[in-house]
């Protein structure tokens, strides 16, 4: 593996610096990319994981990553700027412009534009979001030997389609989708589940959503675990007297 001299983004003081949490989320995400392109297999995806969850050190992130893109540091630092994304990718996502919103028709209120979050994580434990929180454009759910909850019921969205990306390995994930949002479900199960249901309470049919409702997409890979994708009735909120 390179030496951190080798190492091509940053300065030497950004580089030497200790890794924080959301240089480690970058590199989980790009090796869950590295396994969906077949870089490296799923025994190989778990092993990384774990050593990246323990890394001390930028540069020990960067090693991890040292065999599957050119330039890790970058990886490691999120500079990702004049990297435009490929029109392929752009395609099979669909991803919507999270700003400057442009469609034909009215815009739904949930949808604000504004950054959202874009990670949840459960490795060894668990994590939830739910209540009212923002979902950004582009979600992942790592959940290792653990287990996560995705509630959308009083959730507001960065853009129009939202793709959430999930990776189970020896864990659970739930994605709660309200039945006014349309949700595409599209993952494999490997050794595990990865599949959608519909609560019995559910009265509204994707077919009959207004053009501007949200559109969920839910994909990735469950192994040796489960995914479950449910459309659920929204929640009903109380209305404060007058």
């Amino acid at each position: 593996m390179a030496t951190p001299s080798d190492r091509s983004s940053g300065t030497d003081g950004e580089r030497s610096l200790r890794a924080t949490t959301a240089d480690r989320e970058r590199v989980l995400a790009e090796l869950s990319d590295a396994t969906g392109r077949g870089q490296i297999d799923l025994g190989e995806f778990e092993e990384r994981s774990a050593v990246a969850w323990s890394a001390p050190s930028r540069t020990c992130l960067a090693d991890l990553l040292d065999d599957i893109v050119v330039d890790p540091m970058a990886v490691v630092l999120g500079d990702r700027s004049g990297v435009a994304l490929p029109r392929a990718e752009r395609r099979s996502t669909g991803l919507a412009p999270a700003h400057g919103l442009t469609t034909a028709g009215p815009v739904d209120a949930r949808i604000t534009g504004s950054p959202g979050s874009a990670w949840t994580v459960a490795v060894f434990s668990g994590a939830e979001k739910k209540g009212e929180w923002a979902c950004a454009h582009s979600h992942r759910v790592m959940a290792v030997m653990g287990g996560a909850l995705v509630d959308l019921r009083d959730a507001v969205f960065e853009a129009p389609e939202t793709v959430i990306t999930v990776t189970a390995v020896m864990g659970g994930v739930q994605v709660l989708v309200p039945e006014d949002v349309r949700v595409i479900e599209h993952g494999v199960g490997l050794m595990g589940g990865f599949g959608s249901a519909r609560a019995k309470s559910v009265t509204r049919s994707s077919r009959d959503l207004p053009t501007d409702a949200p559109v969920v997409r839910v994909r990735g890979v469950a192994v040796m675990g489960g995914v479950e994708v449910k459309r659920v009735p929204r929640r009903r909120r109380e209305i404060p007297a007058s």
